[in-house]
């Protein structure tokens, strides 16, 4: 069957063209190895390269599809990054500020305290709050005996917890 498929004339059309001798001699070499003509050959090799051009066309398409849409998701990411750090450095200064101030308004109370005390008593109110990625870093953050404690701090007298029984009514 396979012998019938190989001679059915299809519509071709004749295109003649030179190659060098070399080149000629291989040919003869493949089909001679392959049981073939040298049409059948070249003809193969036609085909087989006009489907690696079609598939390398095809490449080059999705090759500037993909580069320009990570291209376009990078810009918009550079975009987002740049937002995040901005609002964070506003946000960082704004905090450590408000926390400054904070701490000089309500724990401060002999309005007397160096701005280096209250400065250090922020940072400590500020690890604290950095701590809070957990619900118990939470929940000793909001806790009012560490602020009792920050504040006895300030006062340097000594802090005992409400819940101890080592202090006198």
């Amino acid at each position: 069957m396979a012998e019938k498929n190989r001679f059915v004339k299809s519509e071709n059309k004749r295109i003649c063209f030179y190659i060098p001798t070399a080149d000629k001699k291989a040919l003869e070499i493949i089909a001679a190895k392959e049981n073939r003509t040298v049409s059948e050959v070249v003809r193969n090799a036609v085909k087989k390269y006009m489907v690696i051009e079609s598939y390398t066309d095809n490449l080059e398409l999705i090759d500037g599809i993909v580069g320009q849409t990570v291209k376009l998701q990078l810009t918009k990411l550079e975009k987002q990054i740049a937002g995040i750090l901005n609002r964070l450095t506003i946000i960082s200064a704004a905090g450590y500020y408000a926390n400054i101030s904070a701490v000089a308004d309500l724990l401060d109370r002999d309005r007397y305290s160096s701005f280096e005390k209250i400065e250090r008593i922020a940072r400590q109110k500020a690890l604290l709050y950095a701590d809070t990625k957990s619900f118990d870093g939470l929940k000793g953050f909001l806790d009012d005996e560490k602020i009792k404690q920050v504040q006895c701090e300030m006062v340097s007298k000594e802090y005992i917890p409400s819940g101890s029984d080592n202090f006198d009514y």
